[in-house]
């Protein structure tokens, strides 16, 4: 057993158990599958331009527990705030009290015992262990996590803020399960942020039934010595609506992936996403919308920003398959570089296998306008001013996509914060 494995073998030994028959049989067959995996290397095309290898060579003791917890963000009133800071979900019981009747939030041990049945039907069906060896490790592992589940006819007022606080030497793996029913309507926000060098490997699975709409916030604002693995997988049945925003912040090493499948015909996804990537920094973005039915729309706009000797990927995918015939699907993707050594990747793409579709794709890479930069400063603004207006023109479509008010200003402040990356 190489090294590698070795470590992750300790975690796994200590993982916690439940004893649930299908719970074993899952993460025993998760465990399997990382193990004839591991984890993926730059020869697989998916991970072509990101090398996990610096990743792959640290060792994580699992938790620090001598790391004090930091103050919770401010989200607004109309917010119910829970923080997960060392594997413990802080201030759930207080969330809980504002919930309508038959809502459950709890965390997924919990949810396990006592909702096992709700929670069976669903975790691990729509996450994909076989995509590569960080689901695998994360199903196996089960470190942490919350069981959202919004019953039929239902509508939550109040975005769910989950609010993740990395430390120094902290490995964590995060599952999180959305199960919105029939007619139900819900946003949750997921936040990153810590301190110091630590790993993140996070899988959350939505699951919007009939009719239902979900709007997914992330925000990823991790150290910028920490290490991000996400993927968000979205399953949606008869004109269900998932709404992803993906915003990227931080981070030394970072891959942001979005999955969303089309079960049954009417549904709709948007994917909006906008990265700011600074020196010594490199963030992944994958994205697939997969058209297995007819009559169902995607749309996907990323942006980014690079400063720096940066590097960022993006990798927009839409699949239709032979019989998905009505398909509209469109995605777009612009970058400006600032600097000579920040480089992008990006690849948008469309495998089409039906006739009676429009699909569309496009990308940019570029600097800023000299001319536009010029004019700026023959009206007065200084250079510093004139380029920050330009950028903050550049991102403001993708921040007015989001509906959430607290989400919505602290992106704001973090954009004048980062305005030189």
């Amino acid at each position: 057993m190489n090294q590698e494995m070795s470590h992750y073998q300790q975690l796994y030994d200590k993982a916690q158990t439940i004893d649930l028959p299908w719970l074993n049989q899952l993460r025993d067959k998760a465990w399997q599958e990382f193990q004839q995996q591991g984890f993926p290397s730059r020869k697989y095309e998916e991970w072509k331009y990101t090398d996990v290898s610096s990743l792959v060579n640290l060792s994580f003791n699992g938790v620090n527990i001598d790391e004090a917890q930091s103050k919770t963000q401010d989200y607004g009133d109309d917010a119910l705030v829970i923080t997960i800071h060392q594997g413990q979900a802080i201030s759930l019981d207080t969330v809980k009290k504002g919930l309508p009747d038959g809502v459950i939030v709890e965390t997924l041990n919990i949810a396990l015992k006592e909702h096992a049945e709700l929670v069976k039907n669903h975790l691990g069906q729509v996450a994909n262990n076989q995509d590569n060896g960080f689901i695998a490790l994360n199903t196996a592992m089960l470190d942490c996590g919350l069981f959202i589940f919004v019953p039929e006819n239902c509508v939550l007022d109040k975005t769910l803020v989950i609010e993740h606080q990395g430390c120094d030497g902290l490995s964590q793996q995060v599952r999180h399960l959305i199960v919105a029913e029939k007619n139900a309507e819900l946003s949750v926000l997921e936040a990153y942020l810590g301190q110091g060098c630590y790993f993140n490997n996070c899988v959350t699975e939505v699951v919007a039934m009939d009719n239902a709409i979900v709007t997914h916030y992330k925000l990823q604002q991790e150290s910028i010595e920490a290490y991000h693995i996400g993927s968000v997988y979205g399953q949606l049945s008869k004109s269900a609506q998932l709404y992803s925003h993906s915003f990227s912040f931080g981070g030394r090493l970072v891959r942001s992936d979005t999955l969303v499948s089309f079960e049954e015909q009417g549904g709709h996804c948007g994917m909006n996403g906008l990265y700011l990537v600074g020196d010594h920094q490199h963030v992944d973005h994958h994205t697939t919308a997969f058209h297995k039915v007819p009559h169902c729309t995607s749309d996907e706009f990323y942006k980014g920003i690079l400063n720096g000797n940066s590097r960022a990927v993006f990798n927009g995918k839409v699949v239709v398959a032979q019989d998905a015939q009505k398909t509209n699907a469109s995605q777009q993707n612009k970058n400006l570089l600032l600097s000579k050594q920040a480089e992008v990747d990006t690849k948008p793409q469309l495998e089409i296998y039906a006739d009676d579709v429009k699909c569309a794709h496009g990308a940019t890479v570029g600097q800023l306008d000299e001319d536009a930069l010029f004019y700026l400063q023959s009206r007065g603004l200084n250079p510093e001013q004139a380029k920050e207006f330009l950028l903050t023109a550049f991102v403001a479509d993708r921040i007015e996509q989001v509906k959430f008010k607290g989400l919505k200003q602290r992106l704001t402040d973090l954009m004048h914060a980062q305005r030189n990356v």
